[in-house]
């Protein structure tokens, strides 16, 4: 970062000055759930820890679009619109929170990711508890934002 003293009002990392912020090249496509609801995803960039963006109940992908460019500059980074919401299938005949969470597992296994850590915006929190649970020695950290679930009890 520009030292605060030097620009108090600027907040734009050097490198993004010194290497024209170009924007990581993207991969779009689609897996199919355990019960063959469609996910919808998204990935950018390259490196290990792997980001895994998992957003709210009522949100999809889109949520996340104001980070990925400076994320993936250093990490790959997986944006996805969980069943029943954005570009993802609508049609399940059962939801579930553990349901969610073995769709995040599933979507971890097709892309091949072995590191990883998963962000989870709100419900996204314990669905990320539950992937985790499910993709055990793979994930190597959980960012819970703004959620409220006692990790303890997953």
């Amino acid at each position: 970062m520009i030292h605060e003293a030097a620009a108090p009002h600027i907040r734009v990392p050097l490198r993004c000055l010194l290497t024209a912020c170009a924007a990581a090249p993207r991969q779009r496509g689609e897996i199919k759930a355990g019960d063959g609801t469609p996910i919808v995803f998204e990935a950018r960039g390259h490196g290990e820890p792997a980001l895994v963006m998992i957003h709210c109940w009522c949100g999809n992908s889109s949520f996340w679009h104001n980070q990925i460019d400076e994320l993936a500059r250093d990490h790959e980074v997986i944006m996805f619109d969980l069943p029943g919401h954005g570009d993802s299938g609508h049609d399940r005949k059962q939801w579930s929170i553990d349901g969610l969470g073995a769709d995040v597992a599933r979507l971890a296994d097709a892309l091949g990711l072995q590191h990883m850590i998963l962000i989870g915006h709100s419900m996204g929190g314990p669905v990320a508890l539950i992937a985790a649970a499910r993709l055990q020695g793979r994930v190597d950290g959980i960012v819970a934002v703004d959620t409220l679930h006692d990790a303890e009890k997953a």
